[in-house]
């Protein structure tokens, strides 16, 4: 949705509802920021792990509202805490606790035993997505 809204002009006919539907997502996920600054793999779990490529995510959504005026300046500490948290989990220059891609499963316990996986580009990128926007 970020990146939709980065490049959709804000005369579009459907500009308002995406921003609403934005806002509403931004101010839900905020509430489940953990500790530590990141995210569980099961957002609602704080018994599953501290899952850092949503936590990546999130925290490019988070700077990125803020740097575009979409937000309010409370996304930018929970942005910041974020990127702390995320420092932590990196080794010999690798982020660690990606979770591997999840397919659709009737069983809880399916994503809560996901692997974790250091180096995965689902995880590394959006790393240097939210470092780029935390530097502007």
């Amino acid at each position: 949705m970020t990146i939709t809204l980065d490049n959709m002009p804000s005369q579009h006919p459907r500009y308002q509802a995406l921003m609403d539907t934005y806002l509403k997502l931004m101010n839900g996920i905020i509430k489940y920021q953990g500790q530590n600054g990141l995210w569980h793999q099961v957002i609602l779990d704080a018994d599953s792990f501290e899952e850092t490529s949503c936590t990546a995510m999130f925290v490019y959504s988070f700077a990125g509202g803020v740097n575009k005026g979409r937000l309010e300046k409370r996304f930018a500490t929970a942005a910041e805490k974020g990127w702390d948290g995320l420092t932590k989990k990196i080794e010999n220059g690798l982020l660690t606790e990606v979770c591997c891609g999840t397919d659709e499963s009737g069983s809880y316990d399916y994503y809560l035993n996901r692997p974790r996986i250091t180096g995965d580009f689902h995880g590394m990128a959006p790393l240097l997505w939210c470092a780029s926007e935390l530097l502007k």
